[in-house]
């Protein structure tokens, strides 16, 4: 069983995402256009991006870039937990700049490409779990300043997330990932991304793009190790939670506005997905003032 829940968030700049996975579950693959990182709680879980596979333990922090379709997976039916971090990273950056923090994403992307893994020193990792437990608490509690200290909390999780990807990158124990999409893929991967609240498809896809659609489906999962339909149900997925918790549409009108027709076959799907009906995952969220 999985449950997500949104736990803080700030405008079109980043959501927080509390997870755990624990008993039977299937695993369902997740995208969106945003920068994503990961965060461990406890446990230990596998992780696929497209084709590659990582083991991912207490000292790992997993960053993967937009459209980048991943799934966790769970090693046994033991609990894990993590923390995802969904960034719309040129915003976030220029607000760490601010405080003279001057994290070089882009410095990953090109030296460590897709969905690398950083390993934290124990004396990092033990610093981190910390700061979420900290993070966790004020959240709450909700007690007064709360908001400010959450987001000095953050603030320092990314000192030292950044620390690390420079000791990283200083002496290449990043791990390489697949090449990047071939043109056509990565065309429409951008398509799907721009286009997840119509009513597509493989077939109208391989008409769009002139493929054959079982040309298309064999190549779209080749390179991005997920069939095509699960990467529109993973983007569509995405901006219903988006929507939900930045906004005060009716569940109906998320479900519409997401590319499904029908709110029951929506809340199936999300239930799936989250562990937690729509109503509940709102109801569920903080946002920052």
């Amino acid at each position: 069983m999985k449950k997500q829940s949104c736990i803080w968030g700030k405008d079109d700049m980043y959501s927080l995402y509390a997870e755990s996975v624990f008993g039977e579950y299937t695993p369902f693959w997740s995208s969106h256009a945003f920068a994503e990182f990961m965060f461990p709680v406890t446990g230990n879980y596998r992780l696929c991006i497209g084709d590659n596979e990582y083991h991912v333990g207490e000292r790992n922090i997993v960053f993967i870039e937009g459209n980048q379709l991943h799934k966790v997976i769970p090693n046994s039916i033991d609990e894990f937990r993590l923390v995802s971090f969904v960034v719309n990273w040129p915003c976030f950056s220029e607000e760490l700049l601010g405080q003279g923090v001057d994290f070089q994403i882009y410095t990953l992307r090109h030296n460590l490409m897709k969905g690398n893994i950083i390993t934290l020193s124990e004396e990092n990792s033990v610093k981190i779990k910390r700061l979420f437990s900290e993070l966790y608490d004020e959240i709450e509690e909700k007690n007064r300043g709360y908001i400010a200290f959450v987001n000095s909390v953050l603030l320092q999780i990314f000192v030292v997330l950044n620390r690390e990807v420079h000791k990283a990158l200083g002496n290449g124990s990043a791990e390489k990932s697949q090449p990047s999409l071939s043109d056509t893929i990565a065309a429409i991967v951008d398509y799907i991304s721009e286009n997840y609240n119509k009513q597509i498809g493989l077939s109208s896809i391989a008409e769009r793009f002139w493929i054959n659609p079982s040309q298309l489906s064999r190549n779209f999962k080749k390179e991005t190790g997920a069939n095509i339909t699960d990467f529109i149900r993973a983007v569509r997925m995405y901006y219903a939670k988006e929507l939900l918790i930045k906004t005060t549409k009716n569940i109906s009108e998320i479900s519409m506005d997401v590319g499904y027709n029908s709110i029951s076959h929506f809340s199936t799907i999300f239930l799936q997905e989250t562990g937690m009906s729509p109503k509940a995952f709102r109801s569920g969220f903080a946002k920052v003032e």
